[in-house]
């Protein structure tokens, strides 16, 4: 294959793996933002719960009481379905990272492939020029043979 082709399938690969890597990134980035909402419907359900400690205390009514268990009821659904949109999100990433590290491999692979053929290519060029060398060298000598003779 030549020089020139490989070079194109090397960037198209360059450019694959690039965008694996930013599939990559934004995966990375979807699961923070989720675990940061996760943290966020912990901690409010935690503060509605004191809320509800502190006017169960002043005296709430069964209307209240039952209001603020409804709504930490949702909260803990919300939670939970958070919850799993984390684990789904790590598995997403997980394959993301497979996807991406293939592509990597495949990039070196395709380098490693072009820096073999420029060293053949290199031993070629230098045995193609120690070949005139020597050629030279050995019209030099038998013209000095003649000359001599």
């Amino acid at each position: 294959m030549s020089r020139k082709a490989l070079q194109l399938l090397l960037e198209q690969v360059t450019e694959k793996e690039q965008k694996a890597a930013q599939e990559f990134a934004a995966s990375q980035m979807q699961l923070q933002a989720y675990r940061q909402q996760l943290k966020q419907l912990y901690e409010y359900q935690r503060t509605y719960m004191t809320q509800l400690s502190i006017k169960a205390l002043e005296g709430l009514d069964a209307a209240g009481f039952s209001h603020y268990q409804s709504f930490i009821s949702r909260l803990e659904t919300a939670a939970r379905e958070q919850h799993a949109a984390i684990i789904q999100s790590e598995k997403q990433l997980e394959q993301k990272r497979l996807i991406w590290t293939r592509a990597q491999t495949k990039r070196k692979s395709f380098e490693l492939l072009i820096d073999k053929q420029l060293e053949r290519e290199e031993a070629r060029l230098l045995r193609q020029e120690q070949l005139l060398q020597d050629e030279y060298s050995i019209t030099q000598f038998v013209r000095r043979s003649r000359e001599s003779s």
